[in-house]
């Protein structure tokens, strides 16, 4: 029983292991999941200053057009004052002269404003721009730390599988009962299968046990009877404390 126990706790001890690198695995793919979220923010804003620049363009480009227009007519409305012929018409085209120089006025106000606008645009997008490259630089460093993590990984699953399937094989054709009650434990407490008991507590859920269940848990020679009754795992005795 003995050899049973010696060969549990270092099955224990792979098994532990092999979930530690699954969740490494997964908190890698968390990491990257979180790093596309990052990237994908940052190309969101900077379509959304492109889109700002497009549109703030056109919109100077719609104010000069009016501008020039408004000039254009100016010019035509000059000429026109120059050979008026009564008090009328020359109140008619003056204040027409006059509307066109507010109207071309609060347009190149308008202009000298879009360009300040513009300029802190162009600071905008040259910043997303920034924050964008710096991310698929931090990117491409995060794919290869990744990728020679999984190798690491994938190497030392392949390792500890190999050992796994070897002490599996093992305790089959030695003693399958206990085998079958490691392996319920495993089930039953997704992974973590052996709990140390201190005290006649277990260390894992914190429950006192009953003195049948330390007994056995002491003695290792019934693993079914040294099942801790809060969390279903094989209790065995703190390690430096003694038992079989």
């Amino acid at each position: 029983m003995k050899e049973t126990l010696t060969r549990l706790r270092e099955l224990h001890q792979i098994d532990s292991r092999l979930i530690a690198l699954k969740k490494l695995v997964l908190a890698a793919r968390e990491e990257q999941a979180l790093h596309v979220g990052e990237m994908a923010q940052a190309q969101a804003r900077r379509a959304l200053a492109e889109e700002n620049m497009r549109g703030h363009t056109l919109r100077l480009d719609g104010l000069q057009l009016e501008t020039r227009a408004c000039q254009a007519e100016l010019d035509d409305q000059d000429k026109r004052l120059k050979m008026v012929r009564n008090n009328a018409e020359y109140d008619i085209v003056t204040r027409r002269v006059r509307e066109l120089r507010a109207q071309i006025d609060a347009r190149e106000a308008e202009i000298l404003q879009g360009m300040e606008v513009m300029d802190r645009l162009k600071d905008e997008l040259t910043l997303t721009q920034e924050a964008l490259s710096a991310l698929q630089e931090a990117g491409e460093r995060l794919t290869q730390k990744l990728a020679e993590g999984s190798r690491d990984i994938r190497a030392q699953q392949q390792g500890l599988k190999e050992r796994r399937d070897g002490l599996v094989a093992e305790l089959r054709k030695e003693d399958p009962a206990a085998l079958e009650i490691y392996d319920g434990a495993l089930r039953a407490t997704r992974g973590d299968a052996l709990g140390q008991l201190r005290d006649h507590v277990c260390q894992s859920c914190f429950m006192g046990q009953n003195p049948a269940v330390v007994d056995a848990a002491m003695v290792g020679r019934d693993l079914k009877a040294a099942q801790c009754r809060g969390c279903g795992r094989i209790l065995v005795p703190e390690t430096g404390s003694g038992g079989n």
